[in-house]
């Protein structure tokens, strides 16, 4: 599935649930139409798509009369300068039974308060005020009229449909966007279960965003609150007082034709969880088979048939799981543990056992029989939606599941009793990194990587940008000692990086090389002050690199600089051949990285405190060679950063399968693993690089301490005889895509513990798409660097 299919297949759950009949006439108003015209056709429905502006002239409408079942507008209503007159016209096309359905955005969603910019207006906050502010700034432009269009409240758009002499009208409220729904709720019905685990904000643009929704939900619910802030409303207007049958959808639909689903809670009372498209009716209608089986193993579970390629359940008004025991372990933590005991027991009596090894392995395991898959009914456990069965699965990985789903849906949990503690009772510490793995895989499993790795990047929460706008929200900006001081810590930081830079000038270690050495030739800098400019004028002297432009926010006021031109982010034109963007700005630096990303994926993008950093490491690593004067541990060369023709010798003297190489690891207590993986590499390739993760990266993705120090690491690697060059990965873009970007290597190397890894074939089928590769050696089983760490931890060794 492509990227834009993705994108199209989330929003096209916005009316998956909804029952279209053969048959029935259906305009589809707007220019996003085409997102709903796929499933009223698979429904014998005719639909109709025409342009927003054209469905209110007169001439369409009187050629139009009472025609249409059904009229589906989203978002294009917010574009309407009268949109109760757009409605009072849309009467005379639809059928006296007919319905309306208008997608719109609730200028007071919750998003909006955690920091997310209106669609509109791309601002923070002009929704949530009414556009007084934007009006007053439009309107002394006299560009008030130059808007697109604006979100409304539930409360404005009901108030509009009334002044269209519309009567009866039902609201749904939509998180965490109209444009990819996971939750629909009618405004009369409230979420039984707990969210934090089912739901996942996305943002029109994720930089500003300083409060994450996600873990506030159930507070808003708790204070009515929920229905008014939710993020989007899909809106039903009935001529006849009907409504749809539905009080409540989840939606799956980032999964893939065969894997993507809805459960639709209906207001007659029935569950119905339904395939979203033919592929995955077959593998769905299992459920019925696996029900059988568990039962078989005295597995009580929710009853569930097969009607009409969907299965059908009763409502049930019992508590889930996860909520009881969450309950229980605020009053009493023995009885939580013993309830959680019996909870453990019954997946572990699921099947039966085809080995011993590692707790248990399974002939099934059902990796859902979790909490939150299941209800709390008259002292018993009843599970529901055991969709997904593996064959010899361990027990423990299960469990972790188990521990990992409570521990996120109450974020308290750890205070009164930490996660390690109940993993310690169950047995998972020996092997955690495993069962978290085996977690992981689960979940990537179901999900399109590649492609909602794109999305997320777009949409989703950087935590370090993040954090640095809580940082800056939590600044007392109106005392001027602060603002001082803060002003303080940024111009020394300035001088600090100018200092470093000039002290490489001085040292004759020429910085334009680091770009030479990665056979990049049309550069573009980012920022074009002081650091950009003295970049420039270096870069400047090698006739082989070129400096197209600079980006600046000020471009207008810069005009041009050192006979380059500035131009803004937004006016940058991408069509032209860059292949590194350097950003040198002091702060924001990952915001302004995931902007020029967004600008053009193809383009490496690296910060000017990762090129100091990597020069200072490599010139402090050929002093201490210089100084140990040692054969083995002397460099290649002993010229710092210099082109070294053994990377970029033709492709004719290849003496081995690739020509330039790629590892990345932490390689954190060196031994035999590490080196028989970069011995392969060298062995399958002429030239090769290594890129070792940084103490931050370990510390912030693994939460845990490395025990060599960063430097020491790295200085251990480039001692190694089969490593050409060995750099720092540049934290705010670790991952393959922005390596190949910077080293046009033909081939990452990988230990085979990744090799059944869907992010990792996600990552291999990204390399070969673009002429590269992902090859995979054996794994060193008998030493890790998980396995040295318990026997240091154990005082073992």
């Amino acid at each position: 599935m492509e990227y834009k299919e993705l994108i199209k297949s989330l929003s096209r759950g916005l009316f998956q649930w909804y029952p279209f009949k053969a048959g029935e006439n259906i305009l589809l108003a707007g220019k996003s139409a085409f997102l709903f015209k796929e499933i009223i056709d698979e429904r014998g429905g005719k639909a109709k798509e025409v342009d927003f502006e054209r469905t209110i002239e007169k001439d369409w409408i009187a050629k139009h009369r009472k025609t249409f079942d059904i009229i589906i507008c989203v978002t294009e209503i917010e574009t309407a300068s009268e949109p109760s007159e757009v409605l009072r016209l849309w009467r005379e096309i639809l059928k006296d039974t007919g319905r309306i359905f208008l997608g719109i955005h609730n200028r007071l969603g919750f998003k909006y308060f955690c920091g997310d910019k209106e669609p509109y207006t791309k601002r923070i906050c002009d929704g949530l005020d009414g556009y007084r502010e934007i009006k007053r700034e439009k309107m002394r432009e006299n560009k008030w009229r130059d808007l697109k269009g604006r979100c409304y409240s539930l409360a404005e758009i009901k108030d509009i449909i009334k002044k269209a002499d519309w009567t009866h009208i039902r609201a749904y409220s939509i998180f965490p966007d109209i444009w990819c729904p996971q939750l629909i709720y009618a405004e009369n019905y409230l979420p039984k279960e707990a969210l934090t685990s089912r739901y996942f904000p996305v943002y029109n643009d994720a930089e500003s965003v300083f409060l994450e929704e996600k873990g506030l939900l159930e507070q808003l619910l708790e204070n009515d609150m929920f229905h008014q802030t939710a993020n989007a409303y899909l809106i039903e207007i009935s001529e006849d007082g009907g409504f749809a049958d539905m009080n409540h959808v989840t939606l799956s639909m980032d999964r893939g034709p065969e894997l993507a689903t809805y459960t639709l809670v209906t207001a007659t009372g029935t569950v119905e969880k339904c395939a979203a498209y033919r592929e995955g009716v077959v593998r769905l209608s299992k459920i019925i088979e696996h029900k059988k089986y568990l039962e078989a193993h005295n597995v009580r579970i929710i009853d569930t048939e097969w009607k009409d390629n969907r299965l059908v359940m009763p409502y049930i008004e019992g508590e889930l799981a996860s909520v009881y025991l969450g309950k229980l372990l605020r009053i009493n933590v023995d009885e939580f543990l013993r309830e959680t005991d019996r909870f453990v027991e019954i997946v572990k009596h699921s099947s039966d056992l085809t080995d011993d090894k590692d707790g248990g392995i399974l002939e099934r395991g059902y990796a859902d029989l979790v909490p939150l898959n299941s209800f709390y009914i008259d002292g018993d456990f009843y599970f529901f939606d055991q969709e997904f069965c593996f064959e010899n699965y361990p027990i423990k990985a299960i469990v972790e599941r188990i521990v990992s789903t409570l521990y996120v849906e109450n974020v308290n949990f750890e205070s009164i009793l930490p996660i390690d503690a109940l993993r310690e009772r169950y047995g998972l510490t020996d092997n955690i990194d495993k069962w978290v793995k085996m977690e992981g895989d689960f979940f990537r499993g179901i999900k399109k990587d590649v492609e909602c790795e794109e999305f997320q990047r777009k949409h989703t929460i950087n935590y370090n940008t993040f954090k640095e706008n809580r940082r800056v929200i939590n600044g007392d900006w109106r005392n001027d000692s602060v603002k001082i001081t803060r002003q303080r810590d940024r111009f020394n930081y300035q001088i600090k990086l100018l200092s470093k830079w000039v002290q490489l000038l001085q040292r004759d270690a020429k910085i334009a090389s680091y770009f030479v050495n990665r056979r990049e030739k049309n550069i573009v800098i980012y920022g074009a002050a002081v650091l950009g400019e003295l970049l420039a004028r270096e870069i400047m002297k090698f006739p082989e690199l070129n400096v197209k432009c600079f980006l600046d926010r000020n471009a207008e006021k810069i005009k041009e600089k050192s006979g380059v031109p500035v131009y803004t982010l937004e006016d940058w034109d991408t069509s032209e051949k860059v292949d590194i963007v350097v950003v040198t700005a002091v702060t924001g630096t990952d915001g302004i990285i995931q902007n020029v990303t967004a600008k053009n994926p193809d383009i490496a993008v690296v910060s000017v405190e990762t090129i100091i950093d990597d020069i200072e490491n490599e010139m402090r690593y050929y002093e201490n060679c210089k100084r140990l004067r040692s054969s083995d541990a002397s460099p290649r060369s002993e010229e710092v950063l210099t082109i070294d023709e053994e990377r970029f010798k033709p492709a004719d003297k290849m003496s081995k399968p690739y020509r330039i190489g790629y590892v990345a690891g932490v390689f954190d207590l060196g031994h035999i693993g590490h080196l028989n993986l970069l011995r392969r590499a060298k062995e399958h390739c002429d030239y090769l690089i290594v890129g070792v993760v940084s103490d931050r990266q370990v510390r912030e993705n693994k939460k845990v301490e490395p025990f060599i120090p960063f430097n020491e690491r790295l200085d251990m690697v480039r001692s190694c005889k089969f490593v050409d060059e060995a750099h720092e990965i540049p934290f705010e873009t670790p991952d393959t895509d922005m390596a190949w970007k910077l080293y046009r290597f033909d081939a990452q190397f990988s230990g085979s513990d990744y090799e059944k890894d869907p992010a990792w074939l996600a990552k291999q089928k990204w390399l070969r798409e673009r002429g590269a590769d992902m090859v995979f050696f054996p794994y060193t089983e008998t030493t890790s660097s998980t396995r040295l760490k318990k026997l240091i931890e154990e005082r073992l060794i």
